[in-house]
């Protein structure tokens, strides 16, 4: 799914959305869509493989208790993770 195309801003923000009402669905295509990026960037970041692997797991936990302070109103950038 991720390969296919990306998520624009105005997308983004209806998963978030949605995510943010407790749709495990949309939790699910975001992490689809993020998880190479977030994955790679903690890759760069962190030697043990492991470790990559429990802080990426880590990142998505803290995505889904904080999407609901997310403010839909808000900029948003997917590249920042400024939903957190």
């Amino acid at each position: 799914m991720r390969g296919e195309r990306e998520l624009d801003e105005i997308e983004l923000k209806e998963w978030l959305q949605r995510m943010a009402s407790g749709d495990q669905q949309a939790f699910q295509v975001i992490c689809e869509f993020t998880c190479k990026d977030i994955h790679r960037t903690v890759a760069f970041l962190v030697v043990d493989k492991q470790d990559v692997e429990d802080i990426v797991d880590e990142v998505y936990i803290q995505m889904w208790k904080s999407v609901v302070n997310y403010d839909v109103k808000g900029e948003l950038s997917s590249r920042s993770g400024s939903f957190y």
